[in-house]
């Protein structure tokens, strides 16, 4: 009996691997039919991931579309340098291209003293009126006005309550306040702190009925 020679054993083939070979397997170990299911199975995970962030941007647009748009009801009216009003040292003018809202109208307004409110995040310093200062408040070398900051405080406090606030802007001051003639219910709260005793006019004229 011939034996075969080394070359020609060298040479020879496993059936697994004869498989592999005449089936193309792109992986060395692994089977044709084994091949094509991985192959499958990575497709499925790729669509998936597509299909994920595809409805993750739906669903941002949705939420972007859904939200409440802010607007401004209220006209706005440019102040220029020239038609500014004048009340004091204490205020600046408007910078020039500076827009002040025509009105402004708030609930749930925040009492600081007894001439300044809050509005939300804005800080409004009614006009033409300053009132005493609260403890450490009065800056140096300025003539403050006398009187009892707390009652003045909690004067102003009444006269707004619960109730809407309504004001019309007419500057900005130095500290970024908006300086404005504010009322509740009909009632001018600079003219109704100055007769009360708890401010005097200042910085500007105030005409009260």
């Amino acid at each position: 009996m011939k034996r075969p020679g080394p070359g020609r054993s060298g040479r020879r083939m496993s059936r697994r691997s004869k498989d592999r070979h005449r089936t193309g397997s792109p992986f060395p170990n692994i089977s044709a039919p084994e091949s094509l299911a991985l192959a499958l199975v990575g497709l499925a995970f790729v669509a998936t991931l597509v299909i994920a962030y595809q409805h993750g941007l739906s669903r941002r647009t949705v939420a972007r579309e859904s939200e409440p748009s802010v607007q401004v009801a209220q006209a706005e009216i440019p102040v220029s340098p020239a038609s500014a009003p004048v009340i004091g040292p204490t205020y600046s003018r408007p910078m020039r291209g500076m827009v002040l809202p025509e009105r402004l109208v708030c609930a749930g307004v925040r009492i600081v003293d007894g001439d300044t409110l809050k509005c939300g995040s804005t800080s409004i310093r009614l006009a033409s009126i300053d009132a005493p200062e609260l403890p450490g408040h009065c800056a140096r070398g300025r003539a403050c006005v006398s009187g009892d900051p707390f009652s003045s405080t909690e004067h102003l406090r009444q006269l707004v309550g619960a109730r809407e606030l309504l004001c019309r802007p007419t500057d900005i001051d130095r500290y970024g306040r908006t300086v404005a003639f504010c009322e509740v219910g009909g009632q001018d709260l600079s003219c109704a702190q100055v007769q009360s005793g708890h401010a005097i006019i200042r910085y500007g004229k105030l005409s009260c009925p």
